[in-house]
């Protein structure tokens, strides 16, 4: 199968996506709106097994130019769109370096983004045409899915049909999918956790409400009530969980969530604590334990690789969380204490990228970079999750590159070259936090660098003062920030 197979199996269905605030549209009609804008994408000069940036908000034109593009025979990505409070040109760059690795590559958006690219554009709002279907096969590339930030070089994941099929289907097995279920999310689709949480419902056939990510942002508490009203399945980062129950309480809302029975949380580290806080405080509105499934994977295993199953117990280990077994048909194996896992969900490589990949997968197994360990359960063999060997940092399910940080930290005015080092840590909160060591900086240096990275990424930092000549190094002059880690983690 592919994912036009799946398209057009559920419009087969009475099934459909209630985008929350933009109207219903039953699968049938997304499918016929799909072809459309394949069929204007065409007219646009899109060709078959071009790659097409997706930049906009989650919302009905997204999601159908997705498909019209898969339609047509492009390769589509989807890349998020400018912060409300980020620096708009730091953004603009990011996709400027992300279309040119993707062999310059248009971006389809509206005419408001538009306006702050300076790369070809398509504009949605006029992308109609004659349906167009094109033939794909399952080994086919389906869709690219960059993981890079505005200054890091982009990194983009190769992944085909299949294994979009394989993860989304076995994500609903594992969920236990059936006809009265209707799932709800509203992380935004540039992440993998979000399109995944898209293909699995509708590969299982069933309701799915798309809800705006600003209105998340501006309501978190909106969300759960969502939830409570009408799904039984949501998807989000640990993050989400403890928001929305702080802001539930804090309007003193009190929803039924008697229906609700799978909430697969994941994208950051999960915290015992927090899911048994969220169970405890909304036992009385009918919450039913157990619900919370956690889920561990990453965007080279197309999202999921290791699931809890619905209706299982949360497993707690020293005080790590189980991540349940592997998906049906995938694997996980430590090997001198890193994570590595392999599947059919599996990427085929980074795109232009053959050293990147041969460093990724060695022998048909995915090194992920994490460190932890497997322990066989009455529940299976669960993976738990004891750090990261990778210096990626993941805040609130945004990756950022620590060269990034150091990069702009560094243009900042009284910094020393090569004296900026970023690294990550993991909160108990559920959540990293970010720290930015700066050698020799006084406190006028370390509050310019923390809004330097407020502005760019939207993000924030913890800046530390550190003696000069104090980061530490490899023989060859490299940071060591696991080093750095360990000596200023908890400044």
């Amino acid at each position: 199968m592919t994912l036009l197979d799946a398209l057009e199996r559920a419009a087969l269905t009475d099934r459909g996506i209630d985008f929350i605030g933009a109207g219903r549209m039953s699968y049938a009609d997304f499918a016929h709106a799909a072809a459309r804008a394949a069929g204007g994408l065409d007219a646009a000069g899109v060709a078959e097994r071009q790659p097409v940036l997706l930049v906009m908000a989650n919302g009905p034109e997204l999601l159908v130019t997705l498909f019209g593009a898969l339609l047509c025979g492009a390769i589509p990505a989807i890349l998020p769109p400018p912060r409300a409070f980020g620096d708009p040109a730091a953004w603009a760059a990011g996709i400027a370096a992300t279309s040119a690795h993707a062999e310059h590559a248009p971006v389809v958006t509206t005419p408001t983004i538009a306006g702050l690219l300076s790369v070809p554009t398509i504009d949605i709002t006029t992308l109609s045409g004659p349906p167009l279907t094109r033939p794909r096969a399952a080994a086919d590339t389906a869709l690219l899915q960059f993981t890079s930030g505005s200054l890091a070089a982009p990194k983009g994941v190769v992944l085909s049909h299949r294994a979009l099929l394989a993860d989304a289907s076995a994500i609903a097995e594992r969920c236990a999918v059936r006809p009265g279920d209707a799932g709800v999310f509203w992380v935004p689709l540039a992440h993998d956790m979000a399109l995944l949480s898209f293909l699995m419902m509708l590969v299982g056939g069933i309701d799915q409400l798309v809800m705006p990510t600003e209105r998340f942002a501006i309501d978190p508490a909106g969300w759960l009530e969502l939830v409570a009203a009408r799904a039984s399945i949501t998807v989000g980062p640990p993050f989400a969980f403890g928001l929305a129950l702080d802001r539930l309480k804090r309007k003193g809302s009190r929803p039924d969530f008697s229906r609700l029975r799978c909430a697969v949380v994941g994208a950051e580290p999960v915290d015992a604590r927090l899911l048994e806080r969220f169970l405890a405080e909304l036992a009385p509105a009918g919450l039913r334990d157990p619900v919370f499934m956690p889920s561990y994977g990453l965007a080279e295993l197309t999202c999921v690789g290791c699931l809890g199953a619905a209706g299982a117990p949360l497993v707690v280990v020293d005080g790590l969380v189980g991540h349940g077994p592997p998906l049906r048909d995938h694997q996980v194996r430590v090997v001198d204490g890193r994570i590595e896992l392999r599947g059919p969900a599996m990427m085929d490589g980074y795109y232009r990228d053959p050293v990147a990949s041969a460093a990724a997968l060695h022998d048909g197994w995915l090194v992920t970079g994490d460190l932890g360990f497997v322990r066989a359960t009455p529940h299976g063999e669960m993976v738990f999750i004891s750090g990261r060997e990778k210096d990626v940092i993941i805040v609130r399910g945004r990756h950022f590159f620590p060269e990034e940080l150091e990069s702009l930290g560094s243009q900042v005015s009284g910094t020393r070259a090569r004296g900026v080092c970023a690294f990550g840590v993991v909160d108990p909160r559920a959540s990293e936090r970010v720290v930015v060591c700066v050698e020799g900086a006084t406190p006028d240096v370390l509050r310019a660098v923390r809004q330097a990275l407020a502005d760019a990424l939207d993000l924030t930092v913890e800046a530390v003062a550190v003696p000069v000549g104090a980061l530490p190094r490899t023989t060859s002059g490299k940071l060591r920030r696991a080093e750095a880690r360990r000596l200023w983690g908890a400044a």
